[in-house]
C-alpha cells in the first residue's frame, strides 16, 4: 500500500508547488526577464525533484507556470548569471535534497 511518508510528501509537494505558482503568477507583471528566467530554472528543478510526489494536476499547473515564465524571459538561456551557472547551482542543491529524501 501507500505509506504515510508518501502521503505526507505528496500533500506537501502539491501545496508547495501550488503556493509557488500562485506567488509567481501574482508577481509576473512586475518581474524582469532575467528574474523570470531564473524562476523558470528553479521551478523546473523543483518539478524534477518532486515529480514522484506531485499529482498530475499540479504537474500541469507547474508546467503552465514555467511556460509563462519562459515566455516572459524571452527564452533567455546562456552562460551568464541566469544560464549555466544557475543550473549548476541547482544541481548541487538537488544532490543535497536527494540525500535528505533518502532516494
Amino acid at each position: 500500500g501507500i505509506t504515510y511518508q508518501y502521503l505526507a510528501m505528496a500533500t506537501a509537494a502539491d501545496g508547495v508547488v501550488a503556493g509557488i505558482c500562485y506567488e509567481l503568477n501574482e508577481r509576473m507583471a512586475r518581474m524582469t526577464a532575467s528574474g523570470a528566467d531564473r524562476f523558470a530554472n528553479e521551478l523546473q528543478f523543483l518539478m524534477n525533484t518532486l515529480k514522484k510526489y506531485l499529482s498530475d494536476d499540479m504537474l500541469s499547473v507547474a508546467e503552465n507556470c514555467r511556460r509563462m515564465l519562459c515566455a516572459k524571459a524571452g527564452h533567455l538561456q546562456g552562460d551568464g548569471p541566469d544560464g549555466l551557472a544557475a543550473i549548476e547551482e541547482l544541481e548541487r542543491l538537488g544532490r543535497v535534497y536527494v540525500l535528505c529524501l533518502g532516494e
